[in-house]
C-alpha cells in the first residue's frame, strides 16, 4: 500500500506489486517524464499528490528514492573513471615498486662494495707496516682500479706515500701527479701537494718549497698551519731567520693554530732566540 507522510492525504490504493514494480522502474530515473507519469497516476487515482511526502511500504520517501539515485551515479562514476585511468594507476604503482626495490638493491651493494674495498684498504695497510712496500704499493694501486671513489683517492694517496717511504722524489712525483687530478677535488689536491713538499724539503731549495707551499699557506686556507711551519723549518735550514721569523709570526698570530704546531714553533722560536733578527715571541 503506498501510503503518505504524517499531516499528508492518502494517496489511493495500488496494488502492491504494480506499486513496488513501478516504484523500482522510476528510481533509477526520478525527473523529467518519468515524474511527470508519476504525478499523473496519483492524480488519476484521485488523490492529490505531494511528492516530497510520499512514503513507500518500506518507509523510505521520494527523498530517500532521489539519495539513493544520486549516490548510485555517483558509484557508477566513480567507477568510470577508476575503469579509464586504472592502468595508469597500475602502472604508476608497478613503477615505485621497481624503483624501491632497485634502490635498496643499489643501497646494497654499495654497502657490500665499501665494506669489500675497507677491507682490502687494511690488508694493504697492513703489509705497508711490515716493510713489505712494494705489496703494499701494488695492494694499493688494485684497490684504486676497484674499490668506490672514496676508497681509490685514499688509495692513491697511500700508493704514493709508500712509494715516498723508499724514494723521496718518486714518491713527490707520485704526489705531483695526484695533484694534477680534477677528480680528486681541491682539497685532496691541496693535501697531495702539501705531501709532496714534505718530502722535498730536506732536499729541494727554499725557492721551489716556497712556490709549493705559499699558496697553502695563506689566509684561509685548511692546511695553512702546516704549510706554514713547513716554510719555516725550510728557512731555518737554509739559515735565513727573518724568513723563518715571518712565518713563525703567522703562526703565532693565527688564534687557530693547532696546539702541537704551536709548541713546535715556539721550539723553532727558542732556536733562533740568540740570532739577531726580531723573533716573535710566543
Amino acid at each position: 500500500m503506498l501510503k503518505v507522510g504524517a499531516g499528508s492525504y492518502f494517496c489511493g490504493l495500488w496494488n502492491d506489486e504494480y506499486r513496488i514494480t513501478h516504484a523500482h522502474r522510476l528510481g533509477g530515473c526520478w525527473g523529467g517524464a518519468r515524474l511527470r507519469d508519476w504525478q499523473s497516476a496519483l492524480a488519476i487515482a484521485g488523490a492529490p499528490c505531494y511528492p516530497s511526502r510520499l512514503a513507500f511500504a518500506d518507509g523510505r520517501t521520494m527523498a530517500d528514492i532521489f539519495r539513493e539515485v544520486d549516490e548510485d551515479v555517483r558509484n557508477e562514476n566513480a567507477a568510470k573513471a577508476f575503469a579509464k585511468y586504472q592502468p595508469y594507476l597500475i602502472g604508476l604503482g608497478v613503477a615505485i615498486i621497481a624503483a624501491t626495490v632497485g634502490y635498496r638493491v643499489y643501497d646494497e651493494q654499495k654497502r657490500q662494495a665499501a665494506e669489500t674495498a675497507g677491507a682490502h684498504f687494511e690488508s694493504a695497510v697492513q703489509l705497508s707496516r711490515a716493510g713489505k712496500g712494494a705489496d703494499a704499493v701494488d695492494a694499493f694501486e688494485s684497490l684504486a682500479k676497484t674499490g668506490p671513489e672514496g676508497y681509490r683517492i685514499l688509495a692513491l694517496l697511500r700508493a704514493a706515500a709508500d712509494i715516498g717511504a723508499r724514494d723521496a722524489a718518486s714518491g713527490a712525483n707520485a704526489f705531483d701527479g695526484l695533484a694534477g687530478k680534477p677528480e680528486f677535488g681541491p682539497q685532496f689536491q691541496s693535501v697531495a701537494r702539501l705531501r709532496a713538499a714534505m718530502l722535498l724539503l730536506d732536499t729541494a731549495e727554499p725557492g721551489e718549497i716556497a712556490k709549493r707551499l705559499e699558496p697553502l699557506a695563506a689566509t684561509g686556507q685548511p692546511l695553512r698551519h702546516s704549510a706554514r711551519e713547513m716554510l719555516a723549518v725550510s728557512a731555518l735550514a737554509h739559515n735565513n731567520p727573518e724568513t723563518a721569523g715571518k712565518w713563525l709570526d703567522l703562526i703565532f698570530v693565527d688564534p687557530q693554530t693547532p696546539a702541537d704546531v704551536r709548541k713546535r714553533a715556539e721550539d723553532m722560536a727558542g732556536l733562533l732566540a740568540g740570532s739577531t733578527t726580531s723573533v716573535p715571541k710566543p
